[in-house]
């Protein structure tokens, strides 16, 4: 017996592209959808993510847009239609459900035991998106290698799986889906919204490591130690940087030094400014919870075999790996084009780039606390113009 074989797909980033910025109801008369595209979401004038700039001009000048009408798609039996229009409108966030990686039906209904986890959360921008290193982990209760690449949890293994889940998600798609669709808009993701490689340094210098540290892309070995010289030759060789000015301090305080790195420890991707193969650790922005989030109560499975009950406002990354190791901490985001952001973090909670560098400050004072002066406004500047 033979089997078919399917001809391989050609990307076409021309469909993506209109795939991206159309519904696909609009593209595909089979395909039901609640009228929400990816633009709906990915806005160009707020850096391809979601401000609550845009969504308040929304409400106020078209309360008919499917971004506002389909909002419900986004909603658990947890928290009333009120709640999910005023954090998308006031806050920017959407609602997103997820499974818990260690629910056990035989527990039933037990408090530390829920089915569904629900968090609020911003719109990761799909700037550099195609650029996202993956991390590798076990996949909760088996032994299946599996990778996470997207989103602020890692959830996505690749752009493609995160075009279909959003459009059957978000966009509430329903009946067939093109073999091609996924991947065309895949292929505009990684075409039209990559950082032009004019900014970084294509083939970059090998960064000198500390004594033991064996992986540049990954700050859990140590950070890379770059020099000014080496630095600005490898993430900024067209940008321009002027000794002496805010910008430049900036710059210098991103990198810290040999003996105590600073953002680079964690941003230090030439292309994206990312962070490699990692994600944050103890960065502060789920514990702190500045924007009153409910909190959730459930069991995760450390390394060693035990469970741990939490209670977080946002799990962060455990959600996707199940490891409690994981609590807490997000992918790191990409730095490119924040200049076009006006909200910050996971949960939106800084407004501005001095708000979110005077969040490090205050909540990591091991590396930032010796900030001083105007050195936030300098990092913040150096931040502005990437």
């Amino acid at each position: 017996m033979l089997l078919a074989v399917l001809p391989p797909v050609v990307p076409n980033p021309i469909a993506g592209q209109a795939a991206f910025n159309q519904p696909l109801s609009a593209l595909f008369p089979n395909v039901k959808t609640n009228g929400r595209s990816c633009a709906s979401c990915h806005i160009l004038s707020a850096g391809f993510t979601l401000s609550p700039k845009f969504t308040k001009a929304l409400f106020a000048t078209n309360p008919t847009d499917p971004l506002i009408t389909a909002a419900l798609a986004d909603a658990g039996p947890d928290v009333t239609q009120a709640e999910i229009l005023a954090r998308l409108k006031d806050q920017a966030l959407i609602r997103v459900n997820l499974k818990n990686p260690w629910y056990n039906a035989a527990l039933g209904a037990a408090p530390d035991n829920p089915s569904d986890l629900r968090f609020w959360r911003s719109v990761p921008t799909a700037i550099n998106s195609g650029r996202a290193q993956p991390i590798f982990f076990t996949k909760p209760g088996t032994h299946t290698q599996t990778k996470g690449t997207i989103m602020w949890d890692l959830r996505e293994p690749t752009l493609e799986q995160q075009a279909v889940d959003a459009s059957r998600g978000h966009a509430q798609a329903i009946s067939f889906f093109s073999r091609n669709l996924a991947v065309d808009v895949a292929e505009h993701e990684r075409k039209a919204l990559a950082i032009p490689a004019t900014l970084y340094k294509t083939t970059p210098i090998k960064p000198k490591l500390a004594p033991g540290h064996t992986n540049p892309a990954d700050p859990a070995f140590g950070a890379p130690l770059f020099t000014l010289a080496t630095a600005n030759q490898q993430f900024l060789p067209s940008t321009p940087l002027t000794p002496g000015t805010p910008a430049w301090r900036g710059f210098q305080l991103f990198l810290g030094t040999p003996a105590q790195p600073k953002c680079i420890t964690c941003h230090n991707m030439p292309e994206t400014l990312a962070g490699g193969t990692m994600v944050n650790r103890s960065a502060g922005v789920s514990e702190l919870n500045k924007t009153s989030f409910p909190l959730v109560t459930f069991k995760l499975k450390d390394a060693g075999g035990s469970f741990h009950t939490v209670t977080t406002a946002d799990p962060g990354v455990a959600v996707t790996t199940g490891r409690y190791e994981d609590l807490n901490t997000f992918k790191v985001p990409q730095l490119r084009g924040l200049a076009k952001f006006d909200r910050f973090f996971h949960d939106n909670n800084a407004t501005n780039l001095q708000e979110a560098v005077r969040h490090y400050k205050d909540g990591l004072p091991a590396l930032f606390g010796d900030l001083k002066g105007n050195e936030v406004n300098d990092i913040a500047a150096f931040l502005a113009i990437l």
